[in-house]
């Protein structure tokens, strides 16, 4: 039999590792280097198994916090193209790695920009949709081609409360396309691997809401699609299978680990009250989308640097798929070269750092085990907040949703003004000789009924002088 291997070595206490620290600091107080996160959560420097509940559950079982995996498996390496999309260049940039595409949804596209696309072996995730008689023609072109259709995964991206949210007013009349979609989801319920709602909260993070408040607000907005199903006569197991989330991943890399993992648990946590009647129905599909409010205009080269911290986070988080936009997505003029890059970001974590063949590679630790019990508090508290008020709808309508993200975006933009936040590049080491004639800057939206989400950059304040 053979010895384990740690017995040969001493436990360390807590309190033997913090006078280490303490030593090693040569007369700095342990406080300076504890640190707050935008969402309040402490942070300290050490971290032991006092401090820690432990791992919770175990891999591809509910509440699925480790994970929905069994086994190490890759994520899907998504890749957008706009409306003129050139079918040629799709089709080498899937085989050049890419697995999933990220298109707008329209006959265009998918007679003419998926032409030579094998769909069943990759993902297709449509965005912008308002047309529901597409959702027809799609299945139609899909029975055309002789494909299975359990074979086609993806999703078809409605989310007529998140584009609500973005107007500030309702998308008219969100209420019926709603209905209209879960009606066609029991009409096509071959479709099984087709998700129809994508609950978008990438677009709250842009908007500067922090971690914790986006996936609030996230969670509270699925709710509202989860009831209206449940209204529409679904089954709940029937309604979660079509209903998909999409996170922005920002650049505080522990606190993003955390949020994927915390996601999982706590939609699930909701899920349950509705009892389903299998366990994996809890479980949900998570695309983590680098996120461009971190992005920077100047010196636009650092984006790669941010852009591969952020896509780490969402695969070792558990991310079921990564779309990582190019560094400079906010300049008009799109190369290949640039997609190439941001592709090739996933590819070097997957094929050269093997982070996909580690199964649940952030569990057992005791940082971000704890960090995730504070995460999940302030979530959950949020989100209590919202179903308090009437549920995602009527928080939208009395500006609660929006007031906190402005907060939140204000306290972040002034972290970056002071200085006690660094953006190479912006408010450190900027370049003096950069152009920035063609960067996209944000304008304001003025909403109708309720106020609009303001989407913008953190860094345009220093940008624009």
């Amino acid at each position: 039999m053979r010895k384990p291997l740690f017995e040969d070595f001493k436990a360390i206490s807590a309190e033997e590792w913090r006078d280490q620290i303490v030593k090693d600091l040569k007369g700095k107080p342990y406080e300076s280097l504890i640190k707050e996160t935008l969402e309040g959560i402490t942070v300290k420097p050490d971290y032991t198994s006092s401090d820690s509940a432990g791992v919770e559950g175990v891999p591809g079982e509910p509440p699925y916090f480790r994970g929905l995996k069994r086994e190490p498996a890759s994520w899907t390496i998504v890749e957008a193209y706009a409306a003129e999309t050139n079918n040629k260049e799709l089709l080498e940039a899937l085989q050049a790695g890419a697995n999933g595409l990220s298109l707008p949804f329209t006959s265009a596209v998918i007679n003419d920009g998926l032409k030579g696309v094998e769909v069943p072996y990759i993902q297709l995730f449509f965005n912008h949709s308002a047309d529901i008689s597409l959702v027809v023609d799609f299945f139609k072109w899909v029975e055309s081609k002789g494909w299975n259709p359990l074979e086609i995964s993806g999703s078809l991206g409605f989310d007529p409360l998140g584009e609500s949210a973005l107007k500030g007013e309702w998308t008219d009349p969100s209420s019926e396309m709603i209905n209209s979609l879960f009606n066609l989801s029991k009409q096509y319920d071959a479709f099984q691997k087709l998700r129809f709602f994508n609950v978008r909260g990438n677009n709250y993070a842009e908007a500067g809401a922090s971690a914790s408040t986006e996936l609030a607000v996230a969670l509270a907005q699925a709710h509202e699609y989860l009831l209206s199903g449940l209204r529409a006569g679904l089954a709940v197991d029937d309604i979660t299978q079509r209903i998909q989330f999409t996170f922005g991943v920002g650049t505080d890399y522990f606190l993003e680990i955390t949020k994927f993992r915390v996601a999982r648990r706590l939609w699930a946590q909701i899920v349950k009250q509705y009892e389903p009647k299998a366990s994996c129905s809890q479980a949900t599909y998570i695309v983590a989308q680098t996120n461009i409010r971190q992005y920077a205009a100047a010196d636009v080269y650092t984006n790669m640097i941010r852009a591969t911290t952020m896509s780490m986070a969402g695969g070792l988080g558990g991310a079921d798929a990564v779309h990582t936009l190019p560094f400079d997505h906010h300049y008009s003029e799109k190369k290949s070269f640039n997609k190439r890059i941001a592709r090739n970001v996933n590819l070097m974590l997957q094929e050269e750092s093997y982070l996909n063949r580690v199964l649940d590679p952030s569990g057992g630790s005791y940082f971000l085990d704890t960090m995730a019990e504070d995460f999940a508090d302030k979530t959950w508290a949020f989100f209590q907040e919202i179903e308090s008020a009437g549920g995602f709808v009527k928080a939208l309508e009395s500006n609660i949703i929006q007031t906190k993200i402005e907060a939140e975006a204000v306290q972040e933009e002034l972290l970056l003004q002071e200085g006690k936040r660094v953006m190479v590049g912006v408010n450190k080491f900027p370049n003096a000789k950069d152009d920035l004639a063609t960067a996209h800057f944000s304008s304001p939206v003025d909403g109708k009924a309720f106020k609009a989400l303001q989407l913008k950059r953190v860094s345009e304040s220093f940008e624009k002088k």
